[in-house]
């Protein structure tokens, strides 16, 4: 985001974000706080998810980008209710609780409003990446038939169609050129408790940050239900997240799995794979595994 907002870096990200209703009755921010404010409240989740899991990576781009739809399920504002409190504390007549709680009241309605601005930005940022450089990969033209094979693509860009001329590609979380879906797979999180005035907001921001994979199957239903001829399954770049588990349970009702081989990269390493197969297994998958190379 950074790059296409390289001010946010400037601004102290603040719960104070103003808003601007402008004609058709919709809210607009300004970008550059809005970047500021998510990057603040992203990265706090993923530096509690790395350090509850002992996660320890050479490259930080990386683990943030794994992380990043788990992140958004648990998103945490404590520090700007804090901030709230500390302003306010001189007040301390009969009347403060209840000014109080409508204060955060509107404070969460408007994180509500400026978190929910992710899925938009980074839709925005699908669609600034280039493939028009992109060379493809002999061991992949040889792996796969474009024409024939299903591909169920993750990346949202249009690789497999323009470098490798694939035609039976479903785009299960949207493409460049339209509005993808990027979300958590967290149960509901109880607000009860939370900040009074804040419950509802950040009730509903977690559930329409949280992604309907069941939707998503929904609306690819045509591509899951001509899988029954299928042999080989291969994954490539694919780390199978919990949030992403229900399509794997989808492709695996199927096909006849008991004769089929799964094919897994050896990009990642033993233990890495050994704990794909598990999630797989649990999936519903009762046919072997094999390894391949690209």
């Amino acid at each position: 985001m950074l790059d296409e907002y390289p001010h946010a870096a400037e601004i102290e990200p603040a719960f104070s974000i103003e808003g601007i209703t402008i004609p058709d009755g919709s809210i607009q921010f300004n970008k550059d706080e809005v970047v500021a404010l998510l990057i603040d409240v992203i990265s706090v989740a993923e530096k509690k998810d790395q350090e509850e899991n002992e996660v320890q990576e050479e490259n930080e781009d990386e683990v943030r980008w794994q992380t990043l739809e788990q992140s958004l399920g648990r998103l945490n504002f404590d520090d700007y209710f804090d901030d709230v409190d500390i302003l306010f504390s001189h007040e301390d007549d009969d009347s403060a609780e209840w000014r109080r709680a409508y204060r955060l009241e509107d404070i969460s309605s408007n994180f509500h409003l400026v978190t929910i601005k992710i899925k938009e930005l980074f839709s925005e940022w699908i669609d600034t990446v280039d493939i028009s450089k992109i060379d493809g990969k002999d061991s992949l033209y040889k792996l796969f038939d474009p024409e024939r094979d299903s591909f169920l693509n993750f990346n949202y860009t249009f690789v497999l169609e323009e470098i490798y001329g694939a035609i039976n590609v479903e785009h299960i979380h949207g493409s460049q050129g339209e509005k993808v879906i990027i979300g958590h797979g967290e149960p509901s999180r109880d607000f009860e408790n939370y900040y009074t005035g804040s419950e509802w907001a950040l009730a509903e921001l977690h559930d329409n940050l949280r992604k309907d994979t069941q939707k998503a199957i929904k609306q690819a239903h045509s591509f899951f239900s001509n899988l029954a001829s299928i042999k080989k399954v291969y994954s490539h770049g694919f780390s199978f997240s919990e949030v992403d588990l229900p399509y794997i349970e989808e492709i695996c009702k199927k096909i006849k799995t008991e004769n089929i081989t799964w094919y897994l990269n050896d990009f990642n390493d033993e233990e890495e794979r050994e704990m794909y197969k598990e999630k797989i297994k649990k999936c519903g998958f009762k046919g072997e595994f094999e390894i391949f190379s690209v």
